[in-house]
Parts: structure tokens; C-alpha cells; sequence
């Protein structure tokens, strides 16, 4: 057969080659074009063939069952609801902040905004502001409110203290415990009979709402924060150092508000041996849950073996004197290299559990921080990524505090307002919603429909990601979670307290 071109006239010809001419240099220019962008796109690697994370649960005196036959369990790596793994989704709100008439409200818009678990504190002064006389009405009925969390199938987190800070007066030590001779968050008899005292009324409170009666309550919280801070007295004076509610004992390593512990604590074994016996009372007061929760950020102690050391972060704290760029938007593996660190228990033997995410923040007098609605979401992406199988806001809803009968229970010394606890929270002090609040529902709800798989998956980490600091805001912040041949890729480019550059033609 004859070529085509050979019965075309000489005009249909020139066209013809023209426009082949014109494709061969349009091919030419986009292979040009291709090989120009392949050298501008800069390209990331992770190696992830070693991605494998050992998972065991012998040593953990931790986990139960319901009657309709619920399971709760937790390894090393993560908490499992009916042996598959599960991920908490904690917001903190506390019920005597708030009115009692808008708590069932309060908790279906937490609920919508992906929220599984409430944590609440039970602040003693608030509940025992006169010595012997308990008030569980009202807006302090902690009963009415978690029966409000199971009518909405909402699990609960108990802190009970007896020490809570929360920006309370004394840190949620009554006033009259002040008078007392006794040595406070110590193992003196004197003040244990107390505390003891105080458990007995709230295990009654919550008689029957405890996960193995078939109630939400799956976790008690023992103290907060011991062996690592404490909050100033309410009866301080002008100029004066801080009277510190800590035993004298603990005073060098007191610090105030979350931070790094600074030399070894000669009495760290006495500490975890008086948060043990706090767990017995609060057990033998019918406390008996699934999961025990204990600070474990800055050499705080905890209970071995026996309490999920929680963790957290803070980008904007109002305790610290000056703004600073923090590395709370840098992957890392929090399993190996927990938030806060040295802590004085092995990270490798609890699952990582950042429960004080600091999604918002107080003003003082002298350090007004505002905290960048944009950072809650970044917050808890850094985490995952990082290996973090559970978060908790702190806080996720904001109050009132209320006031006492004879002074402000917020009447801390830094100088706090004295009514307000909005703490710029994704639902604020009058249950407004926030930018926070939708950045993080997202979130929450990618948690709750891949989070049985992301749990058992180990962190892998670029090779920079060590070498990395927060003041570099032009390299790439990536890490993966796998397990197998499949993973979450996770990124981020925000930090704290300035601007990161655009990162463009990445593959």
C-alpha cells in the first residue's frame, strides 16, 4: 500500500509536516519541561523495612470487664476494647465549672466533636470547703454527671487528687487543711486519714457507675503531678517567697507548672510507694477500674507496673517568663523519648498517652499567652505520628470557676482571674465553639474509623528527624506509622511562635 502523503497535493503535504514538526518540538519542549520539575521536586525517603514494634502485656496489672462481657485491656503499646485496639479520645471538662442545667449539652458537642472519654476533676476544697461537711449538689453533683456521660455512652476518667492544681486555691486542698499538723502529700498517718476520708465520699458518690457495674467510669486519675510541681497556698503575702503545697521533703524538686526535672530525686522510690498506697485507699473506697492514670512528665511519680504514665504538652504555658519557640511540632518517637523527659519509669513498657495536650491556656497578671487555635490540630498530627496511641486536651471545654463562701476557689497566687476558666479551649467558658474544635474533629474522627489499625503500627523516622530543631522552619517535618506493607504518612509544617516556609514540589 502507497503512503498516504504520496496522493496529497504538494499544500496538504507542507501542513502535514508542520504540524508534525510542531508535535515533535511540543514533545520535545514538555520532556524539557518534566526534566526541569523533576530536578525542583525534592524528594523524601523513609525506610521503613525494619518497622516492627514488640507488643507485650505480662508485666501491667492493668484492664477488666463489664457484665454485658466488655473488655479493657493495655499492653505496652495501647489500650484494646474487646481485644482490639482502641485509642481514647479524652477531653477535659470539669462539671463544678460549668451549669448543671447545660452538662448533658456540653457533652453531646463534645461527643460531635469526636470526644470518646471525659476527664474531670473532683476538686476537694470545692466539694469539702468546711471540714466534715460534703456538698455533692447542684452544679458539684459529679453523680448526676456521669450518669449524663453514660445516657450519651460516654466513657469517664475520674481525677480524684487529693492534690489537682487545675488553677484551684491550694491546688484543691481545702483551706482548713492548711491549720492541720500534718505533712501533706506525704504517707504522715495524720494527713492520710484525711485523704482516706475524702476517697470513701467520692466512691460513694460513685457507687454503681464504675465500668465493672456496667457504668462509664473506666478511669481514675491518683494525684497529679507528684514529685514534680506543686501550686503556692491561697494565704500568701506581698513579696514574700511561695508557701508551697508540697511536703518539705519535695520542696528541691518542686517546680512551678509543667517543665524538665532538673538532678535526680533522692526520694523518687518513697514517692511511687505513697502514690501505691493512694491507689489501696482509693481501691478500698470501691474505685476499682480498668485503667489507673498517673502523671509521668518531668520525674513525676507514678504507680509501676500498676498506672498509664500520662504525658503532655504545652506551647503556650503562662508559667514560663517569656514566649519561646517549642519542640512539641517535631516528629520523634514518644515510646522511646517521652515529651518532658528524664522520667523515672521505661517508656518502652506503657503506651504513649499525651493526655495533657495544651489545646488553649490561661492568663496570668504578668503573662498574658495566646494560644494559636492553629496548633491544637498540628499538636495532635505531631503526636500520632510520633507514636502517641491515645490524646487528651487539656482543656477541651472551658468554665466558671465558682466562687466559695468565704473566698475565690480560683485565687491562686500568679494572679488568675478570679471567675474565669475559659482557657481559650475549642468550646469555650459559655459553651461557644471554637476554630479548635473543627480543626480537631477531623481528626478525631480519622482516629476513630483507622485507629485499630494505626495502633499496633511502629513510628519509623526520617534520618534528620534527630538533627532537626524547631528553630528551622525550611526543612520538611515528616514520620510514618507501619506495620507490614501498609502505614500512615503523617506531616506537618507549623510551629509555634513563627512561620514556616511553604514546602513545594515534594514527592
Amino acid at each position: 500500500m502507497e503512503p498516504l502523503v504520496d496522493n496529497l497535493p504538494e499544500a496538504g503535504v507542507k501542513k502535514i509536516s508542520r504540524y508534525i514538526c510542531s508535535l515533535l518540538l511540543l514533545t520535545m519542549l514538555t520532556g524539557l519541561a518534566e526534566a526541569q520539575q523533576n530536578l525542583l521536586i525534592k524528594k523524601y525517603e523513609i525506610d521503613a523495612r525494619n518497622a516492627e514494634q514488640k507488643i507485650y502485656s505480662n508485666h501491667l496489672k492493668l484492664g477488666g470487664t463489664n457484665p454485658k462481657g466488655d473488655k479493657i485491656s493495655v499492653n505496652n503499646f495501647y489500650v484494646s476494647l474487646n481485644d482490639k485496639p482502641w485509642l481514647p479520645i479524652t477531653g477535659e471538662f470539669h462539671f463544678s465549672r460549668y451549669p448543671n442545667q447545660y452538662w448533658d449539652e456540653s457533652i453531646k458537642k463534645m461527643k460531635s466533636g469526636g470526644i470518646n472519654v471525659i476527664a474531670t476533676y473532683v476538686f476537694w476544697n470545692i466539694h469539702e470547703e468546711k471540714e466534715g461537711v460534703f456538698d455533692w449538689k447542684a452544679d458539684k453533683d459529679v453523680r448526676r454527671f456521669v450518669d449524663l456521660c453514660a445516657n450519651n455512652n460516654m466513657y469517664c476518667i475520674i481525677r480524684i487528687g487529693p492534690f489537682c492544681h487545675g488553677e484551684i486555691r491550694n491546688g484543691g486542698f481545702p483551706d482548713w487543711l492548711l491549720g492541720k499538723p500534718v505533712t501533706i502529700r506525704s504517707n504522715d498517718p495524720g494527713y492520710l486519714s484525711y485523704v482516706e476520708k475524702l476517697y470513701n465520699a467520692i466512691g460513694k458518690e460513685l457507687e454503681g457507675l464504675y465500668f465493672k457495674d456496667g457504668g462509664p467510669v473506666i478511669g481514675i486519675q491518683i494525684e497529679n503531678e507528684y514529685q514534680h510541681s506543686a501550686s503556692p497556698w491561697g494565704l500568701t503575702y506581698p513579696g514574700q517567697p511561695y508557701d508551697w503545697t508540697v511536703s518539705e521533703r519535695d520542696l528541691a524538686v518542686t517546680q512551678a507548672g509543667v517543665g524538665i526535672a532538673q538532678g535526680n530525686n533522692p526520694y523518687a522510690a518513697l514517692g511511687n510507694d505513697h502514690m501505691k498506697l493512694l491507689k489501696t485507699l482509693a481501691v478500698n473506697a470501691g474505685m476499682d477500674v480498668p485503667i489507673f492514670t498517673a502523671t509521668g512528665w518531668g520525674n513525676a511519680a507514678i504507680i509501676p507496673n500498676e498506672s498509664i504514665p500520662v504525658t503532655s504538652l504545652y506551647a503556650y504555658p503562662f508559667w514560663t517568663e517569656k514566649k519561646d519557640l517549642s519542640p512539641f511540632f517535631l516528629y520523634k518517637d514518644l515510646h522511646k523519648n517521652p515529651d518532658y523527659a528524664p522520667v523515672r519509669y521505661v517508656p518502652e513498657d506503657y503506651p504513649a498517652f499525651p493526655a495533657e495536650l495544651g489545646s488553649g491556656i490561661m492568663s496570668v497578671y504578668t503573662r498574658r499567652p495566646i494560644a494559636v487555635h492553629k496548633s491544637f490540630d498540628a499538636m495532635v498530627n505531631r503526636c500520632l505520628g510520633s507514636g502517641a496511641n491515645g490524646m487528651g486536651y487539656y482543656m477541651y471545654h472551658g468554665g466558671t470557676t465558682p466562687r466559695g463562701k468565704e473566698y475565690f476557689f480560683s485565687d491562686e497566687a500568679y494572679g488568675l482571674p478570679k471567675i474565669s476558666y475559659d482557657f481559650q479551649a475549642p468550646i469555650g467558658e459559655f459553651g461557644q465553639v471554637r476554630e479548635g474544635f473543627h480543626r480537631l474533629k477531623l481528626l478525631h474522627f480519622f482516629v476513630q474509623d483507622f485507629g485499630e489499625l494505626l495502633g499496633p503500627m511502629a513510628t519509623v523516622l526520617p534520618r534528620n528527624a534527630a538533627a532537626l530543631k524547631q528553630e528551622n522552619i525550611t526543612e520538611l517535618r515528616y514520620a510514618a506509622r507501619i506495620k507490614g506493607n501498609a502505614g500512615f504518612l503523617f506531616i506537618n509544617n507549623f510551629q509555634d511562635d513563627t512561620v514556616t516556609l511553604d514546602k513545594n514540589n515534594i514527592r
